[in-house]
């Protein structure tokens, strides 16, 4: 069956094939995949899904969380919450057949504990190196779920 895919995001979703030549770089302590020197990603280009214009979901925190005063020495009575009362995505449609929603890795990671399944993020992400040295997101390697 193919699948029709709807970006729940604020900008586009570019998807590569697995063949894109990358290489694996720190830069500035963290770990990058950046396209190899003379590749053209566009020769590599899967899909590119556009921003559907419906809200971005979110992730917060949802239900009853708890609370409690504290009397602490030199500062007297604090409120303090305790729990978080389980995790709640706003703005994420109900299920459609056919149709696999993609959004951020946290929006995909709560919406697969809660049993979601049509619901997807960028997979490895893929950058390019800019001349002051920094790097710049061209898109990702496949999806990933959960």
């Amino acid at each position: 069956m193919t699948l029709k895919a709807v970006a729940l995001t604020a900008h586009p979703v570019v998807i590569f094939n697995d063949n894109l030549p990358v290489e694996s770089v720190t830069i500035k302590g963290r770990e990058a995949l950046v396209v190899s020197p003379g590749v053209n990603p566009q020769e590599y280009l899967t899909a590119v899904i556009p921003a559907s214009g419906l809200p971005v979901p979110t992730v917060g925190n949802g239900g009853e969380a708890g609370k409690e005063i504290l009397t602490i020495e030199g500062i007297g009575e604090v409120s303090v919450t305790t729990g978080s009362g389980g995790k709640e995505i706003s703005d994420l449609p109900d299920s459609l057949d056919g149709t696999i929603f993609i959004t951020s890795s946290l929006t995909s990671g709560v919406a697969y504990e809660q049993g979601r399944r049509d619901i997807y993020a960028p997979g490895r992400l893929v950058c390019a190196l800019a001349d002051n040295g920094s790097t710049i997101v061209l898109g990702c390697i496949g999806l990933k779920q959960g």
